[in-house]
């Protein structure tokens, strides 16, 4: 099977230099994904915008942006240009992205930062066209490779290059895939959790831990919705002792947040391993995930208590029984990016001082509120003294 490059790029004004890649891609043995080509599928009942950007999200393996003076056709349902939703598509897929810019739009670009009013519709064609590069290479710089072209060849130069070092990355993650009981432990991770754990940076054990958490929140991305929206769609449990349902839930719920604590200090500090000592992926798949299950589980649990078949008395109690998840929820949401940007200080400040040390705080403590345990208690008690009365 070979991998397939896409190319997207405006056609009129690149047509020499897409076919150019063309013949440089299927002559090393890719498959080259062009909207020209006879061999690209179309669904007639589609348009154009749409059709493209399909294919790079259900083909693509590796994406080509080449940019020239045109930002190119507008779809009309987002106002932006079909290479600018294929770009999109791309970055959400992770693939990896190479961008080429037409050197000719580099002292347009300069001109439009020091002055983005200024009128440059005599150079190009759209004036969408000069932030989408800016936002190519200031915002998205950090994950998406962008050089400057003259000739054809200046692409093609710099793709074999860069396809021949993706083949050796390639190579060295199937060794290790393939060593000692790698492929056990690492075909339970995707994307940037993967990536970690085969080329396992400065800093490698955090950062995989905090992409893990973050993993589990994505999986579980339809439940937060849905308690998001406070939605019941479920045909719920009919309850017949509704004080004693109440106080179970809420031991359940504080059963499960409590496990938290544990995990971290005990499983975590191992799954880390000592100083000078590389960390277990084995040992931090499990507490990533088992994090992950929580999140999960505790949302499962605001769905079961919301679409809970309850006397009308106890209609108080069960609203504020789903506010306890609340906060338990926003803390692991925001474990992945807070101790991302931890780990990011911490290692910029070990380089700005060699021989220096840092500390992580890496724990994640949930607490359910006292005032809404308080609350809880008294509209039980109102709930139960109307149910009996």
């Amino acid at each position: 099977m070979r991998p397939h490059v896409f190319v997207s790029s405006t056609f009129f004004d690149l047509r020499q230099v897409r076919d150019d890649l063309r013949q440089f891609i299927e002559g090393i043995g890719y498959q080259a994904l062009l909207s020209e080509h006879p061999s690209f599928p179309v669904d007639p009942n589609e348009p154009s915008a749409e059709n493209c950007k399909r294919q790079v999200e259900r083909e693509a393996d590796i994406f080509v942006l080449v940019v020239g003076t045109r930002y190119g056709s507008i779809d009309k349902r987002t106002l932006k240009s079909i290479t600018n939703l294929e770009y999109l598509a791309a970055r959400a897929k992770s693939i990896p992205i190479y961008v080429f810019l037409d050197k000719s739009i580099e002292p347009l670009l300069k001109l439009w930062r020091a002055n983005p009013a200024l009128d440059l519709s005599s150079q190009v064609d759209s004036p969408q066209l000069l932030p989408f590069v800016d936002t190519i290479r200031a915002a998205d710089g950090d994950a998406v490779w962008t050089f400057w072209f003259e000739r054809a060849t200046d692409i093609t130069e710099v793709l074999r290059a860069q396809l021949a070092s993706l083949m050796v990355q390639g190579l060295e993650w199937r060794r290790r895939l393939r060593s000692s009981d790698a492929a056990s432990r690492l075909a339970r991770l995707r994307g940037r959790s993967l990536s970690l754990a085969l080329e396992q940076p400065q800093g490698w054990e955090y950062y995989l831990l905090a992409q893990l958490v973050q993993d589990g929140v994505e999986d579980a991305r339809s439940l937060r919705d849905e308690h998001r929206e406070g939605l019941a769609l479920e045909l719920g449990e009919d309850v017949v002792d509704s004080v004693a349902w109440s106080r179970s839930r809420l031991a359940e719920l504080l059963r499960v947040t409590a496990s938290l604590k544990p995990l971290l200090d005990v499983c975590g500090s191992r799954a880390m391993g000592p100083p000078g000592i590389t960390g277990s992926v084995d040992d931090l798949v499990f507490v990533g995930t088992a994090i992950g299950r929580v999140y999960a589980t505790v949302l499962e649990w605001s769905r079961r208590v919301r679409t809970a078949n309850l006397p009308e008395a106890f209609r108080p109690v069960q609203r504020v029984l789903a506010r306890f998840t609340d906060e338990v929820i926003g803390e692991i949401e925001a474990y992945g990016p807070r101790s991302r940007r931890d780990i990011d200080a911490a290692l910029a400040a070990l380089a700005a001082k060699p021989g220096s040390t840092a500390t992580l705080d890496m724990t994640l403590t949930l607490r359910l509120s006292p005032g809404l345990i308080d609350e809880f208690d008294r509209e039980l008690a109102k709930a139960g003294e109307a149910l009996g009365a």
